[in-house]
């Protein structure tokens, strides 16, 4: 090919004279697409005027930040395309109505070969996970990447047609369901920040799968199947949990995009109190440390966060990602209390400060110095008397603070089922203290139960707070037994009494709910309010507690437990798992109970998750005799699995609850 020597300085087109009179006639050949220059940086680190390191597809800050990597081949200056701020609003407003809507797609260079091998969630977060065929048919969840090409908007909407999740919803359905998730279901997990997000949806730059999540759940938690055509609303969600679901096999050591995070936590909120289980405890478990590997638990040291590396990151988006670690430590406590097993997050090892702005408020944010939380529960009253000095809506923070002194409570009490010990005795006053100090710190009027209409106190605000409040009353809870019945009977006889002043207390909080805020706090609630009404029945069945206006008021109590459960249960299905708990318990376990039989129920009482108690509940009274009281082994009886809602439902009427799960 050195012969060929063009005087015009570029190739004839064949068919030309020139081919003709040369002396080498190759065949007619397609002429090879251009090549782009290797020093040319990609348009979106070009518009922000930032470092490209080049990679193709797609550069290392476009990968981070989840946004289509674009290399034009023409050359254009750095900066915004001249004239374009003198657009008019209308114009603005028709070019954002054409984008808004459009399914991400693939560069042209890379649109082939994502073709092949679909794009899911959790291949990205963990490349190394073996999908089933039935995973893999559902693949293609994730959606594919953005071009910015106006073009592509009609292969987008075929994409969409193909995908065998999309509902195709109406672009004004989108918007309700997202405005409903906000106002409804973004409290109870609050890892979006509401203007931002909406305006990069109206821009077009919320990635398919994570929208997809979005709205499923919020369809699926406020009950309108109906928007949800083709396919049903429990195949979409079934699909997004399924092709995210993640595999015992070693995590990736790649970097993910905040809003594949983001999704992967949405998911496992739903999974677990939708699915309880093992499988749901796998996945949380995972998610943890895949954001321990990002560096999420360091974002206040920069030199040990990762995400720092490879990206410039605002003091606004440094606070997402701030919600985000802090909604996962919340799910890494309540997954692993209810299954009485050691946490994922280390809070010695967490320089990550809490949640600065509110999550609600539309106002700008303005950075602030950082408030860490301790490692040690000794200093949590500090940091809950720094957090009300900083004013605003600080709910959450002060959710976290009570969620850490429930993680000690409950650790502790763990701790002393499996190795009791004078060392871990000792611990148990250190910690009441703490207890006691967290408490004091507090204003004086928060554990006024009534809503504070004084202080303007909004509906979701007041039950933030009494949740705090049920996390405390809990905790207080889980510190009384830390003595046995044969070794200091008054003792003991003491700390059972003072259960039910402090099951009074909760109910005194449930007295205060309203129904209509069940969609907007966490379910996980359900977990303590299912031991107050466990722990509520045993004293109405013990010997010592048979006068009848005693009586009356424990079934009082009974049936305003349950109800609140039942709230819950119109909308997911953890409490109706917590529900036929308690009737098994009821079931198995009717007539008057002594403080032996009382005792021996209650060292069993381990977790609402915990394999041990539902084991414990499978046996039939008449196995619950002496000889089993005194030498119980709960690994003599058949495994059963406890996230088997048919077999569950086959085990006691729910009533008005139905069966179907």
């Amino acid at each position: 090919m050195s012969n060929l020597n063009f005087s015009e300085g570029s190739p004839p087109v064949p068919g030309d004279a020139q081919w003709a009179n040369h002396p080498i006639n190759p065949p007619i050949m397609p002429q090879p697409q251009p090549q782009l220059s290797s020093s040319r940086v990609c348009d979106r680190c070009m518009l922000k005027k930032v470092k490209c390191n080049l990679r193709k597809p797609a550069c290392s800050r476009c990968v981070v930040e989840d946004t289509p990597c674009v290399y034009s081949s023409t050359r254009r200056r750095p900066g915004p395309a001249k004239g374009s701020r003198r657009k008019t609003s209308a114009a603005i407003a028709s070019q954002s109505t054409a984008v808004s809507r459009r399914e991400p797609q693939l560069s042209a260079g890379v649109a082939s070969t994502e073709a092949q091998k679909p794009f899911t969630l959790f291949e990205e977060l963990f490349p190394q996970r073996i999908f089933t065929e039935s995973t893999a048919s559902l693949s293609t969840v994730g959606g594919t990447r953005s071009d910015t090409a106006h073009s592509a908007a009609a292969s987008t909407w075929q994409e969409r047609n193909q995908s065998p999740v999309d509902p195709q919803l109406q672009p004004c359905q989108e918007l309700q369901l997202l405005e409903s998730f906000f106002t409804y279901i973004h409290p109870s997990i609050p890892l979006l920040r509401r203007r931002p997000f909406l305006q990069r949806y109206e821009r077009g730059c919320i990635s398919r799968s994570l929208l997809l999540t979005i709205l499923g759940i919020s369809a699926k938690i406020q009950g309108l199947t109906s928007v949800w055509a083709n396919p049903s609303l429990e195949n979409c969600l079934r699909s997004l949990v399924t092709s995210t679901k993640i595999a015992d096999e070693e995590i990736s050591n790649s970097l993910v995009s905040l809003g594949k995070l983001q999704q992967a936590c949405l998911l496992a909120f739903y999974e677990f109190h939708q699915h309880p289980g093992q499988n749901a405890w796998l996945r949380v478990g995972q998610l943890t440390r895949k954001a321990y590997q990002c560096g999420l638990h360091q974002l206040d040291n920069q030199d040990q966060c990762p995400l720092f590396d490879v990206n410039l990151i605002s003091d606004e988006e440094l606070e997402e990602w701030r919600s985000l670690w802090w909604c996962i430590y919340c799910l890494d406590s309540y997954c692993n209390i209810t299954a009485a097993t050691p946490f994922v997050v280390e809070l010695d090892s967490v320089k990550t400060g809490l949640v600065q702005n509110s999550q609600t408020a539309d106002r700008q944010f303005i950075s602030e110095e950082p408030i860490f939380l301790p490692a040690e529960t000794e200093l949590l009253w500090k940091t809950s008397r720094d957090i009300i000095s900083r004013g605003g809506n600080f709910n959450f923070n002060i959710h976290i603070v009570t969620t850490t002194m429930l993680r000690g409570a409950a650790r502790l009490s763990r701790l002393w089922r499996q190795n009791p010990s004078e060392r871990l005795r000792s611990r148990f006053d250190a910690l009441k203290n703490d207890l006691s100090a967290i408490r004091l710190s507090l204003p004086t009027r928060y554990f006024n139960l009534a809503r504070d209409v004084l202080l303007n106190e909004s509906n979701t605000e007041h039950h933030a707070r009494l949740i705090s409040i049920l996390h405390l009353h809990a905790s207080r809870f889980l510190l009384l037994f830390h003595v046995h019945l044969q070794e200091n009977e008054s003792e003991w006889l003491d700390c059972w009494r003072r259960t039910l002043e402090y099951c009074d207390d909760m109910v005194l909080v449930v007295r205060e709910w309203d129904a209509q805020q069940c969609l907007s706090v966490d379910p996980a609630i359900c977990f303590i309010i299912s031991q107050a009404l466990m722990i509520i029945y045993l004293h109405s069945q013990d010997v010592a507690n048979l006068e009848p206006e005693l009586q009356a008021r424990l079934q009082s109590h009974k049936d305003l437990l349950l109800l609140f459960l039942e709230q819950f249960a119109t909308i997911w299905n953890l409490p109706r798992f917590l529900i036929t708990s308690f009737k098994k318990l009821s079931e198995r376990f009717s007539g008057p109970l002594t403080s032996t039989d009382i005792d021996q129920i209650l060292k069993r009482m381990q977790g609402a998750l915990h394999s041990g108690w539902f084991r414990f509940l499978s046996i039939t009274p008449e196995d619950f005799t002496a000889e089993v009281q005194q030498d119980f082994d709960i690994n003599s009886f058949t495994e059963m699995d406890f996230t088997d809602w048919e077999l569950w439902g086959n085990l006691s009427s729910m009533g008005s609850i139905p069966q179907s799960f």
